[in-house]
């Protein structure tokens, strides 16, 4: 099988009482009454679970042909990064014009202050993911009350060089180890997609990020959402076929 080593980092926001955004900034480490999809504490474990599930599905769907390998920090089962904005900061609108550079942002400040922690050798992964607290802005339940959650994204070198690379021909990615390593990609994602009282599993959002993270292209029309192949194709609509 390929291999490939996926590293994903917890972080979560500052915290505030902003109701254009869901939650407080904060991972919801609480005990549910009663069990659903993805039902908190999301800790360590919760992560650790949903990368395996990751790892199972691309297994299967690759007739074994690759392997994801997968580490989430920090390693304190509760703890997080903290980022040094809030959520509404990092997502300001779909239509914003700052959309694409405070996403980029949001993906170098978790880098960062993973770094500044220390103990991480970023060169030994392949693959990077952001697990932030709160929900994904991805589904549209209804009158979407949270404009500013974030959106899940997978950005390219293009995109980081664009934005947080200030379109330097000479930027390599997010320098991190006193500059001995760039990261030039990686995925963005929230640490649960139900919301409203609608349960809607991560792992789709994860597996169609992650399909980009391996070269797959979008299969639905990206100019106004419709399907392309239809409901069982992981780069169209599949993801969120339950």
């Amino acid at each position: 099988a390929d291999t490939l080593r996926l590293l994903a980092i917890r972080v979560e926001f500052k915290t505030d009482s902003v109701n254009t955004t869901t939650g407080n900034g904060r991972f919801d480490l609480s005990s549910p009454a009663s069990p659903g999809i993805d039902s908190p504490p999301h800790n360590r474990n919760y992560f650790k679970a949903q990368l395996t599930a990751l790892a199972n599905y691309f297994s299967v769907a690759s007739g074994a042909r690759l392997a994801l390998q997968t580490e989430v920090f920090p390693v304190d089962e509760n703890a997080a990064f903290q980022l040094p904005q809030n959520m509404s900061y990092y997502s300001p609108g779909k239509n914003s014009p700052q959309a694409d550079q405070r996403l980029s942002e949001l993906f170098r400040d978790a880098v960062q202050a993973a770094d500044q922690s220390g103990g991480i050798d970023f060169s030994s992964f392949d693959s990077f993911i952001i697990f932030h607290a709160g929900v994904g802005n991805d589904f549209s339940i209804d009158f979407d009350s949270t404009p500013n959650d974030v959106p899940s994204a997978f950005l390219t070198l293009e995109d980081l060089r664009a934005t947080v690379g200030n379109n330097d021909p000479a930027f390599r990615g997010i320098a991190v180890q006193s500059g001995a390593f760039q990261i030039p990609d990686g995925m963005i994602l929230p640490e649960t997609q139900s919301q409203e009282g609608v349960e809607i599993g991560l792992l789709g959002t994860s597996a169609l990020m992650f399909g980009h993270q391996l070269g797959l292209p979008n299969l639905f029309n990206t100019e106004n959402g419709l399907p392309g192949i239809g409901r069982w194709g992981l780069m169209d609509q599949g993801s969120g076929n339950f």
